[in-house]
């Protein structure tokens, strides 16, 4: 758990198995603060509901910025999705393997709820190079209830045996390249 005000994190070659919940969450409730930087790479999530969730409440607090996911397996999450990032400015999620969430999502960007309308900003997203195998939704990007993208992008990814690759519509800010 990494919470509001966390500076320089750094988390290599860790394993987190069997969590209830969430394997790593980046999250705050703190208005006008932020986390960051962190860097998580080569590290596996197994058998959690959620490998990782990058969220925060309400809207403008603790904002995730400068956050690198490198190299992790995201494996046999247990729950609605492997991966959620739902706000940040210069999030990257790269080279990442998401596998065996089959009857639910990979990645998923935005999906803000009703009570959370006009919060949800993500800028700068940058997701590329994952592979994204067995899961039932590869990336779902949803720009719901006033949230956004801005110049952010969805590229490179490899998504196999999966019976939606990507599902949605176009989403301003939002540039997916297959």
């Amino acid at each position: 758990y990494i919470h509001t005000g966390a500076k320089d994190v750094v988390i290599e070659g860790t394993r987190v198995a069997n969590a209830r919940k969430t394997g790593l969450q980046i999250y705050g409730q703190t208005v006008g603060a932020t986390i960051g930087p962190v860097r998580v790479s080569r590290c596996i999530f197994e058998y959690c509901q959620a490998g990782l969730t990058i969220s925060n409440y309400p809207g403008g607090a603790s904002r995730a910025t400068d956050i690198m996911i490198e190299e992790c397996d995201f494996v046999n999450s247990t729950g609605g999705s492997s991966v959620q990032i739902r706000h940040g400015d210069g999030i990257r999620f790269e080279r990442n393997l998401i596998r065996g969430n089959a009857g639910a999502i990979g990645l998923m960007l935005g999906h803000w709820a009703t009570w959370e309308a006009g919060w949800g900003v993500l800028t700068g997203l940058v997701a590329r190079d994952n592979v994204i195998d067995s899961v039932a939704y590869g990336i779902y990007p949803l720009a719901s209830n006033g949230g956004r993208f801005v110049s952010s992008v969805v590229s490179g990814n490899r998504i196999t045996n999966s019976p939606r690759p990507y599902w949605g519509e176009p989403i301003p800010g939002l540039e997916i390249i297959p």
